[in-house]
C-alpha cells in the first residue's frame, strides 16, 4: 500500500503540498496490481471517524492537504487510533479482546 511518493523521476517532491504528491502517487500505480494507493477518507474529521468506526479500522491518520512532506512527527498531521488496538512486531496492529 503506498502512502506517499517523495521522489519521482529523479524529481524531489517533498516540497509539492500532499494532494499533489497524492495525485502523483495515484498516477504511478494506476496500472499496478500490487501495490495501491491508501485509501482517502472523508475531508470532514468526523465523518472520516464515522467510517473508520463503521468498518473497525485500527484509526486513521489527519494530513493537512497543502503540506509539503517534513520527516519525523509535524503538526501538519496527526494520527488518530481506536482505543483497543495494540502494535505487534513488525508494525501490525490487532485489536484487543476484553
Amino acid at each position: 500500500m503506498g502512502f506517499d511518493v517523495l521522489k519521482l523521476n529523479g524529481e524531489d517532491l517533498r516540497m509539492l503540498p500532499l494532494r499533489e504528491r497524492r495525485q502523483a502517487l495515484e498516477q504511478l500505480v494506476a496500472d499496478r496490481q500490487l501495490i495501491i494507493p491508501a485509501r482517502g477518507l472523508q475531508a470532514d474529521g468526523l465523518e472520516a471517524w464515522n467510517e473508520v468506526l463503521r468498518h473497525n479500522y485500527e484509526g486513521m491518520v489527519a494530513k493537512d492537504p497543502a503540506s509539503g512532506y517534513t520527516p519525523g512527527r509535524t503538526l501538519s498531521w496527526l494520527k488518530v487510533k481506536q482505543k483497543g488496538y495494540r502494535q505487534e512486531a513488525r508494525g501490525f496492529h490487532q485489536r484487543v479482546q476484553r
